[in-house]
């Protein structure tokens, strides 16, 4: 390792550019799309087998299954044919399962890009994977080729954006509730280069570290063929519903291809999946900070769940809230106010029990 040059970037060195950058306008264009887009999209959430809790304990459990050999083939023939990449396939199906299960049209889930487009990122060493938000409208009259075409685009048009940092995209915003990940594993590989020893790379098992998401989908290439799992928070969920949920998803995946010219209305292997109504607007509290008016009160912030926090804010009982709810497309009596005591903002008028 001490004959090793030294590397042209530094972790540190990323930091400070990153920061500059951000500083300089560049990603304006960025910040402001992101903005337009998350406007009024709400994470997609699946109903839980329990209720949450204030605190969870963080496990996790994956559940796996291996697509047949010919179904892998099948998918990627499809995915040259019509011009898509399979992780398009795969976010498609899964887009399309969840609005089935979650009964909502808009289908809103997060990924992780390796943010190493640049070649001095390439050899950098250090956590710089950025998550991106993705959009998907699933439209019941298209076709299922023009349905996969058009969330590619949308996945395209959200890498576009992928160098704004994730905190800076989904600032105020709720956090993910599902994940999805594809990735080619090269573990069936063997090389060398120059005068090195031949090296052979050997698969271990995936281990569950803990739920970053409340369900993480993810895809992975093997030299058995393409592995589908879903690692599932085990506070909210039973490993029999994550075992549905793949089921569902591979099942997803099969329709998709099968018959591209069908639409997804008359697709019967979709119609099997359950179709449930929609949730709540959120499961999970989210917090939605008021904007002051004029004088410092009470400081507040407000909960879709029915929940109250109070903080150091500066608040005025009589701040409108329509602006707050349109950008977070949800009805004003859902929200609740905390300051001395829980306030209700009704459509007709706000009424105070301060």
């Amino acid at each position: 390792a001490s004959n090793l040059p030294a590397l042209e970037l530094q972790f540190a060195d990323y930091a400070l550019w990153q920061k500059e950058l951000l500083a300089s306008g560049a990603l304006d264009a960025s910040r402001a799309y992101w903005r337009r887009r998350l406007r009024r999209a709400l994470p997609s959430q699946v109903a839980p087998d329990r209720a949450r809790t204030e605190q969870p304990t963080g496990r996790s459990e994956i559940r796996s299954q291996l697509l047949p050999g010919a179904f892998s083939q099948a998918a990627e023939a499809f995915a040259r044919e019509h011009g898509v990449t399979l992780y398009g396939v795969a976010a498609s199906a899964l887009a399309a399962m969840l609005r089935r299960v979650s009964g909502e049209r808009q289908i809103v889930i997060g990924s992780q890009v390796a943010n190493r487009e640049d070649p001095l990122a390439e050899a950098l060493v250090g956590p710089i994977v950025n998550s991106i938000t993705l959009c998907f409208d699933v439209d019941d009259t298209l076709v299922k080729s023009d349905f996969v075409k058009q969330s590619t685009q949308a996945i395209q048009t959200a890498l576009e954006h992928q160098s704004l940092p994730a905190e800076a995209a989904c600032a105020g915003r709720p956090p993910h509730s599902i994940n999805l990940v594809v990735q080619h594993a090269y573990s069936d590989l063997s090389a060398s280069q120059g005068d090195a020893q031949p090296f052979e790379l050997i698969a271990v098992p995936s281990l569950a570290i803990g739920a970053l998401w409340d369900l993480n989908f993810f895809m992975i290439r093997r030299a058995e063929g393409w592995r589908i799992s879903c690692e599932a928070n085990t506070h909210l969920y039973d490993a029999a519903t994550a075992d549905m949920l793949l089921s569902h998803w591979r099942c997803s995946m099969e329709a998709l291809v099968r018959d591209p010219s069908e639409r997804l209305a008359d697709c019967k292997a979709l119609r099997q999946i359950p179709m449930h109504a929609p949730q709540a607007p959120c499961s999970q509290a989210t917090w939605l900070p008021v904007r002051p008016i004029s004088s410092r009160r009470k400081s507040t912030t407000c909960s879709r769940d029915g929940t109250t926090r109070l903080t150091d804010r500066p608040f005025n009982t009589k701040v409108i809230l329509t602006s707050v709810c349109a950008d977070w497309g949800v009805a004003r009596d859902s929200l609740m106010i905390g300051a001395h005591r829980t306030v209700r903002y009704s459509s007709a008028r706000a009424a105070s029990t301060e």
